[in-house]
């Protein structure tokens, strides 16, 4: 009994190791394998006036799911549908502002109530995460308010 107890301990401790592999935190430069994961991540947070701040996701597929915190048109988790050829044209966009060579963050730390912007992009090699509250080069700014303005433009349906 004591040998079997022995045995079970051993063979938990070995595959231990195992089960925390799945868990392991990429970097902003890691290799996106999921076909299903979002190409274009943008997310906003709130601040002490009426920021808007949702988390939009847009997937190869051409779905947008939204999901809304605060101070947002919509207010329940949604999905609509980009025209076909938009996401394209958006990754297009970011390739052209060289995205992949921009900074991980534009900040200024004397500034107090402003909201984050954190904008992901994915490619088939590459995943890079940028975060916004300041001093952003114009084109960066231009390409997330192309992106915000695919969310205004979409019809959204509720879904679970």
């Amino acid at each position: 009994m004591i040998n079997r107890i022995r045995n079970i301990g051993k063979a938990m401790l070995m595959t231990l190791p195992f089960l925390f592999l799945s868990c392991k935190n990429t970097t902003n430069n890691a290799v996106v394998q999921n076909n299903d994961a979002p190409r274009i991540i943008l997310e906003k947070t709130k601040c002490y006036r009426k920021c808007p701040a949702y988390t939009a996701k847009f997937f190869q597929s051409n779905v947008v799911k939204l999901y809304p915190k605060e101070n947002f048109v919509v207010t329940k988790k949604s999905e609509g549908k980009l025209k076909k050829g938009r996401l394209e044209e958006l990754l297009k966009e970011a390739n052209r502002i060289n995205f992949w060579q921009l900074n991980d963050e534009y900040d200024n730390e004397n500034l107090m109530d402003a909201p984050s912007t954190f904008i992901t992009v994915n490619d088939k090699k590459q995943s890079k995460k940028i975060r916004v509250r300041a001093n952003a080069p114009k084109n960066l700014i231009r390409f997330i308010q192309q992106v915000e303005k695919e969310l205004k433009t979409l019809n959204w349906t509720t879904i679970q």
